[in-house]
Order: structure tokens, then C-alpha cells, then sequence
């Protein structure tokens, strides 16, 4: 992976936000209407947690300066954004500043290289570190 820096920061401007918000109503709604499994975990409503995982992905992809997936086709897992020498990234986002990088027992390991956590509360989050899958 490039070299991001634990702590880094980043605020979304509006322009980010708004493609955020509209990403996240799109991609709720395509998932939903094809049957995909809502797997959030926590008490929040469905709109915040898509909301603010969308931010941490479009956070991550501007902070290590690769492209951010702008598909919506129903889909489960998988990857968030590509690295420079093409290695798979999936991004997890809590709003919690010392929350933990979770992956169930049902993510598949092929489906991407890395995990990277993000922290944070829309539209502002922090760089929190990477494993490999």
C-alpha cells in the first residue's frame, strides 16, 4: 500500500458529500431491491451507516489518491477502491475513534487484498491502519 500514515485525516467538501449521499442512497437501494443481506453491525440506522461507509471509502481512496468504485450494482463484500499496483482494498468505516477492523466469518478472502480501517463521523475521517486478507 502507499504510504499513509496511522492518524492521517481528511474532511469530504461538499462536492464529496454530495456524491457520498447520493451513492449511498443508490447503492442502498440496488442492494435492497436484489435481495443482498443488510450485514450492518450496531444500533445505527441503515441511512448512517451507509452515509458515513461510503465516506470512509471516498476518505480512503482521496488520502491514497487511487480511484473510489462508483459501480451500484447489487453486490456483497468485496473491494472498495484499487491500490497503484492493483491490489484489492476493502474499507471498513466505524464512527468509533478507537473501533476495531472487523470482518466476519462470512467474508471471503479472495475478495480483496487488504482491509483498511477508517474512523470517523461524516464527513470527516482518520487513516487508522491495514491488514492483509
Amino acid at each position: 500500500m502507499a504510504k499513509l500514515i496511522i492518524g492521517d485525516t481528511i474532511t469530504l467538501n461538499d462536492g464529496e458529500q454530495l456524491i457520498c449521499r447520493t451513492f449511498a442512497d443508490l447503492r442502498y437501494s440496488s442492494n435492497r431491491e436484489n435481495g443482498v443481506t443488510n450485514k450492518k453491525m450496531g444500533p445505527q440506522s441503515n441511512e448512517f451507516t451507509d452515509l458515513n461507509g461510503i465516506g470512509g471509502e471516498l476518505a480512503f481512496s482521496l488520502l491514497l489518491n487511487v480511484s473510489f468504485d462508483m459501480s451500484i450494482e447489487p453486490r456483497q463484500g468485496g473491494e472498495d477502491c484499487t491500490s497503484h499496483n492493483g491490489k484489492k482494498i476493502d474499507v471498513k468505516t466505524t464512527k468509533y475513534p478507537n473501533g476495531m477492523l472487523l470482518a466476519t466469518l462470512s467474508t471471503d478472502p479472495g475478495d480483496s487484498d487488504y482491509h483498511a480501517l477508517m474512523t470517523g463521523w461524516f464527513p470527516t475521517y482518520t487513516f487508522q491502519g491495514y491488514c492483509e486478507t
